[in-house]
């Protein structure tokens, strides 16, 4: 897929388990789609969906209680056109239509009380689907049509900080500046949330990094052409350990005339 800078474009999946199961209750099953761009690295998303068995609970006490009507059919078929059978036998054969034709019925009875526990069952699955953001009666591949529930409330205190670059111009692409945020002594910094800014359209290359005691490694590396306004969500936030930097590294190539590079980078998480 090739999108043009400051567009979107929503690709749909179909995911498909790798086994089936014929009788059971609803499973949540986890997935992971990884996004490969031509420049930085993968984009991982999680997703859920909720596999259902391929028969309803309902399906075998149906087919028994269809079983004994088709029984009762055939003895009742053959004492009716038999005249010349016996009375005592004629009896014989009515007392046990009626013996089937009652077991028949408590077999109807189970066979209905089986449907409503599967009609429960398929209100129960349902829900989860509803809970994780799925509409039950959407086609296989279709959008969530809610947001997935998070996990329980999670750990240390929310923060927020903005690095801003203001980079001066240079020849070499493979030149960048750095602007280094470090977070607080002794505390563990989770990023969930990215946002770049470059609201006066420069040109060049930004680049997100870990600083690790000297040793570096990419986090994002973007086109300042590309974007004006670009959001990055984590499922699982970036974890940064004590001592660790964030570095915006920018490369800046505008003309002249236009001076330096002035991109931002926000960040949103948790700090313990």
């Amino acid at each position: 897929m090739v999108l043009a800078p400051g567009t979107a474009a929503f690709v749909k999946l179909l995911v498909k388990p790798h086994d089936t199961f014929l009788r059971g209750q609803p499973q949540s099953k986890p997935f992971r789609v990884e996004v490969l761009p031509d420049v930085g690295g993968p984009l991982v998303a999680d997703g859920m969906f909720v596999q259902r068995s391929l028969l309803p609970k309902w399906l075998l006490p149906a087919l028994l209680a269809l079983l004994a009507l088709a029984l009762v059919v055939a003895t009742l078929w053959f004492t009716v056109l038999q005249p010349a059978v016996k009375s005592a036998a004629r009896e014989a054969a009515t007392q046990q239509a009626a013996d089937v034709k009652a077991a028949a019925d408590r077999a109807e009875e189970s066979a209905g009380a089986a449907k409503q526990e599967a009609e429960q069952a398929k209100g129960n699955s349902d829900r989860a689907m509803e809970a994780v953001g799925l509409d039950p009666g959407a086609p296989p591949g279709s959008q969530p049509t809610g947001t997935p529930p998070r996990a329980g409330a999670q750990a240390g205190e929310p923060t927020d900080f903005r690095v801003a670059a203001d980079a001066a111009i240079v020849a070499n692409a493979d030149q960048f500046t750095d602007f280094v945020f470090t977070p607080p002594d002794g505390k563990t910094l989770r990023v969930s949330d990215i946002v770049l800014q470059n609201p006066r359209g420069d040109t060049g290359t930004i680049r997100v990094l870990r600083d690790a005691g000297g040793t570096r490694s990419g986090i994002l590396e973007i086109g300042l052409a590309n974007f004006r306004d670009l959001d990055r969500h984590y499922v699982e936030p970036l974890r940064f350990k004590p001592g660790e930097k964030i570095v915006v590294a920018v490369s800046c190539q505008n003309p002249a005339e236009k001076g330096n590079c002035k991109p931002s980078v926000s960040f949103s998480g948790r700090v313990e």
